[in-house]
């Protein structure tokens, strides 16, 4: 997987994020690490997010989970290990890590980690949450014209879910 990374650089950051978790999970404790300098988690989330324009989700992972435990307390943080979860086909951690992306925005939610908590919360069967969370992102995006597409993409998967509720005729019993 790493040996297909085109990018030595790249390659090699992705191979050392892998390492550090490695140890990380053989640690009983665990121990606690500095947190990288503001440059080094720039470089970090930089490559990551490469990687995931490239959608390779399956190497930006062990960038995003560094950055997470690095910085768990940074939205951008858990928002981008989310991402990657999501892309690879786990919504249930996706979607707590997108819920605490919006807890830790505060009192200024952005509409992206609710948007994306819906889509995997639908993943999940779990329609009237997704609703929840489509119809919040909704309107947080009415607020700032810079997320009239995502507030757009929110009214439409709330819609969508909405007429699944709706009885077809032939099942009205």
């Amino acid at each position: 997987m790493i040996d297909l990374i085109a990018d030595p650089e790249l390659s090699a950051t992705v191979r050392s994020s892998l390492q550090r978790l490695h140890s990380i999970s053989r640690r009983s404790p665990p121990e606690t690490d500095s947190p990288p300098s503001p440059a080094d988690a720039s470089t970090l989330f930089a490559r990551a997010e490469q990687l995931c324009t490239g959608e390779d989700y399956r190497c930006a992972l062990p960038l995003a989970m560094e950055l997470f435990m690095a910085l768990p307390h940074e939205p951008s943080a858990a928002f981008l290990l989310a991402t990657c979860l999501q892309r690879l086909e786990q919504p249930a951690l996706a979607a707590r890590l997108f819920q605490m992306c919006t807890a830790m925005e505060g009192d200024k939610p952005t509409p992206g980690a609710l948007f994306r908590a819906g889509e995997c919360l639908v993943a999940m069967g779990e329609k009237d949450e997704a609703l929840t969370a489509f119809e919040a992102a909704v309107e947080i995006a009415r607020s700032d014209a810079r997320h009239s597409e995502i507030q757009a993409m929110a009214q439409d998967k709330a819609n969508a879910l909405r007429s699944l509720e709706v009885p077809i005729l032939g099942e009205i019993k």
